[in-house]
Parts: C-alpha cells; sequence; structure tokens
C-alpha cells in the first residue's frame, strides 16, 4: 500500500488533513464497537476493516508498534448464571472503556479481541433450551431490568446454573429460555467461522 492510497483508506485528502480524518474513524470505529449488539459475522468484518486502518495508519505515521499487556487475564466462567452474568458485564464494561479510550487504532484492536474473546467464552456457557429457533434474532437482546428480573426470578425458582437451565426449561422464565438460545446460537455462529479459517 502506497501512502495515496493508506490516505484513501484513512479518508484523508492530504498531509494536512491525515491527523484529523485518523481521529474522526477512530470515533467511528468506537461508536461500533461500543453502541451495537455482537454479532460475530458483522464485529468480524468490522474488525478486519479496523486492522486495515491500523495498517495504512502506519503508512503515513500515524502509528506506531506498541507492545499491550492483556487487561481481563484468562476468562473463567462461574457455573452460577448470575454469577456468570456479573462477570461477564463487569468484564465487557472494562473493555468497551478500553475501546472508547483507545488513542490509537492498535489499542482499539487489541481491545476488540478482547471483547470478541469475552463474548465467544462467554456465549459457550449457555444451552440450547429451544427446538424452535426461528424467533431468535441474534441482534436482538433483552432489556437489561427484564433480563435481571428474569435472572432473579429462576433463582428462586432453584434454577441456578446453566445445567440446570438446561433441565429446567419449561419452568424457566421466557426470557431466560429465550437469552439462552439467542447465546446458544451465537456460540454456533463463533464455532462454524472458526471451522471455517481452519479450512
Amino acid at each position: 500500500m502506497t501512502e495515496t492510497e493508506a490516505r484513501i483508506f484513512i479518508g484523508s485528502a492530504s498531509e494536512e488533513e491525515d491527523q484529523d480524518a485518523y481521529e474522526l474513524a477512530l470515533f467511528e470505529f468506537a461508536s461500533y464497537f461500543t453502541n451495537r449488539t455482537i454479532i460475530w459475522d458483522t464485529f468480524q468484518a468490522r474488525r478486519k476493516k479496523l486492522k486495515n486502518f491500523v495498517d495504512a495508519a502506519k503508512i503515513i505515521g500515524l502509528e506506531d508498534e506498541i507492545e499491550l499487556k492483556n487487561q481481563i487475564g484468562p476468562i473463567t466462567f462461574s457455573r452460577n448464571i448470575a454469577e456468570a452474568v456479573h462477570q461477564f458485564n463487569t468484564l465487557k464494561s472494562a473493555v468497551l472503556l478500553q475501546i472508547r479510550n483507545a488513542t490509537s487504532g492498535t489499542e482499539m484492536l487489541y481491545a476488540l479481541d478482547e471483547l470478541l474473546a469475552l463474548f465467544a467464552a462467554y456465549s459457550a456457557l449457555w444451552p440450547s433450551t429451544l427446538q424452535n429457533t426461528e424467533q431468535i434474532l441474534l441482534s436482538k437482546e433483552p432489556d437489561p431490568m427484564d433480563f435481571l428480573q428474569a435472572l432473579k426470578v429462576n433463582d428462586e425458582k432453584g434454577i441456578q446454573t446453566f445445567e440446570e437451565l438446561k433441565t429446567k426449561v419449561n419452568e424457566s422464565e421466557e426470557l431466560m429460555v429465550y437469552e439462552s438460545m439467542r447465546l446458544y446460537l451465537s456460540h454456533l455462529k463463533i464455532e462454524a467461522w472458526k471451522r471455517s479459517l481452519r479450512s
């Protein structure tokens, strides 16, 4: 990639506009990653655009090579649903803050990879709970307050682990069943994506 091609990629018409175009693009990437429901394929496509953006920025001197450290460490979730949800939300908030506060595309790319790893590990916890999945929209997260209420009701019913959720679907709150299936289907998409990389 030449400098001219790199400028076109970051949306800059000249060297004088490079920094402003770079900062605007970073803001747009951050807005996308922090304000949308994670849909694996679309986030991976946008991640590829971010990686190309970083490569272009390096060519015109807007990015330096930096060494970054994992901020969230190894991910081990509780088998208790309420605890796992709390762990996920706490870690996700920290990573989203990293993305918002990133001062370079490299930092943002690193934080995005942490977010995607976190989501992959979290979605793998949830069991299949429905035969008919036509009504499940991967992009439709439940209202957080409604979800916490359903989680509380399930907890009071003694449905506290992922294993209990799988075996007591008929007793579970409808929203919990829906969200479990939504995340399970997300997990299947992630696994299919990983397999496609290996083939």
